[in-house]
């Protein structure tokens, strides 16, 4: 074998690697990922969280930021007829690559700096079931910027 052969060789297998390190990097970071996981109570502090949802007889649903659509299809898949109603809202800029789950409202607001669809994001409020009575268990979501 020549030497131009085996650095080929060598730079295939480590462009390989990288690519390998790569793909684990964004699978660690998975937004609907993370949310199972936190579901799970599989995250520090997310010990409860269990618990909680299995107590909840409704689940209200806010997600908010560049992956809020990806959070927010992965609860609406975990709990489903559980979800009372649900807001994401994602920055205008943000591609939506999943349809938003039927029960899911979406706003698209300004980021960073607020606009007039950011305050319309903001009052969003549960109006298709009137507010609930007693305790309202939400599940508040971010997506770090």
């Amino acid at each position: 074998m020549s030497s131009s052969t085996t650095e080929s060789d060598s730079e295939t297998a480590a462009r390989a690697d990288l690519e390998k390190i790569f793909r684990a990097a964004l699978d660690a970071v998975d937004p609907r990922r993370l949310v199972g996981r936190a579901m799970d109570g599989e995250c520090r502090g997310a010990e409860q969280v269990p618990d909680l949802i299995a107590n909840a007889s409704r689940v209200f649903l806010l997600a908010i930021g560049k992956a809020a659509a990806s959070m927010a299809a992965e609860i609406d898949r975990r709990l489903g007829a559980k979800i009372f109603d649900a807001i994401s809202v994602v920055p205008k800029s943000a591609p939506v690559t999943t349809p938003p789950p039927s029960k899911v409202r979406v706003f698209r607001a300004a980021h960073p700096i607020p606009d007039d669809s950011s305050e319309a994001a903001a009052r969003a409020d549960w109006p298709a079931h009137g507010r609930p009575e007693g305790p309202r268990p939400v599940t508040a979501l971010r997506s770090a910027t």
